[in-house]
């Protein structure tokens, strides 16, 4: 979902889940599968960074989840050859949106 100060992270998103949706019809074929994975807010320094690259004072949410935590729900997603895995459940419905 995009957010204020997040623009540049936004479009790389959405340029990548088009690109793995692509991907994912024109290589079924070949037998290859692609996955994207879609978390909901990680804690990481992106909050921190806006889109001139200054330093802000911005932190992850209450309730963002580790980059460990994230790499679980990619792997399952991956796993069971799903083409969007969404996550943790509570974001589906911003992603249904």
């Amino acid at each position: 979902m995009p957010l204020p100060g997040q623009s540049l992270y936004a479009a790389s998103k959405f340029a990548v889940i088009g690109l793995s949706e692509s991907l994912r019809l024109e290589l079924a074929s070949e037998g290859i599968k692609v996955s994207v994975g879609c978390p909901g807010p990680v804690a990481s320094d992106l909050w921190a960074k806006s889109i001139t690259g200054q330093r802000t004072e911005r932190k992850a949410p209450p309730g963002a989840i580790t980059s460990e935590a994230a790499a679980e729900p990619v792997l399952t997603g991956v796993a069971q050859g799903r083409g969007i895995a969404v996550f943790p459940a509570a974001q589906h419905w911003g992603w249904r949106l």
